[in-house]
């Protein structure tokens, strides 16, 4: 079986490329993951169009999606009544064979400057979240653990910038190394250099700005399906 991931489509900013990953010669996908940002500007029937053409193209058995920031509430709202075959995951949990999907849209060090004017408790929030994230793993009965999360966790695959904290979380990331999930999936970051680390534990960014494809996986072996970048 084989798990195709990616994030950050941004649709319609990034069409070109979510089109151009359609046309690439690539094995069978069973599952695909996407890690947030499906969207951009609040606008979801471009993100539809893309969908409905994906799923004739790659035919996946099962899609399963975690919010990004981008996915604005008239998004939320809207695409799970068009698309319900899509299993959003808000702070919840998947079981697939061997796999618990751990979905969430994240933590962040630094909340953003909308989610400060906003979610005037967002830092209790963030602080819960790593919490039922650690909790998530802990108890999960399966073999194998994916975190599915929009914001980056740990700095290594997030890109250069004087506040990584934007980004990506160092405190999820502190709050994982005793009890790592097996695999760490994100986006958010659209211009890291690197995309893959096993240190402090297995986490790839998967942002279709860095590779222009999805990572896949093979879900019996772990091993990733060598497809240009992801090789």
């Amino acid at each position: 079986m084989i798990f195709a991931f990616t994030s950050d489509i941004h649709i319609p900013m990034y069409a070109r490329d979510a089109y151009h990953m359609l046309t690439l010669p690539l094995p069978k996908i069973d599952v695909l993951f996407i890690a947030g940002d499906l969207t951009k500007r609040a606008v979801y029937q471009p993100f539809i169009e893309w969908y409905e053409k994906m799923m004739h193209v790659w035919k996946p058995s099962l899609v399963i999606a975690v919010w990004g920031n981008a996915d604005k509430e008239p998004v939320r709202k809207h695409l799970p009544e068009v698309l319900s075959d899509i299993v959003f995951l808000e702070d919840e949990i998947y079981t697939l064979g061997n796999f618990t999907i751990i979905g969430t849209e994240g933590v962040l060090d630094r909340p953003t400057s909308w989610q400060k004017r906003n979610i005037p408790d967002i830092h209790k929030r963030y602080a819960k979240r790593i919490e039922w994230i650690k909790q998530a793993i802990k108890e999960a009965k399966t073999p194998y653990t994916i975190l599915l999360t929009h914001y980056g966790v740990c700095e290594t695959t997030i890109e250069e910038t004087h506040d990584k904290g934007g980004l990506t979380s160092m405190r999820l990331c502190d709050a994982l190394k005793e009890n790592p999930p097996t695999i760490t999936i994100h986006g958010h970051s659209h211009h890291a250099r690197v995309w893959k680390t096993k240190n402090p534990f297995l986490i790839y960014n998967v942002a279709l700005p860095i590779h222009g494809k999805p990572l896949l996986i093979d879900a019996d072996t772990l091993e990733e399906v060598q497809v240009g970048l992801f090789a």
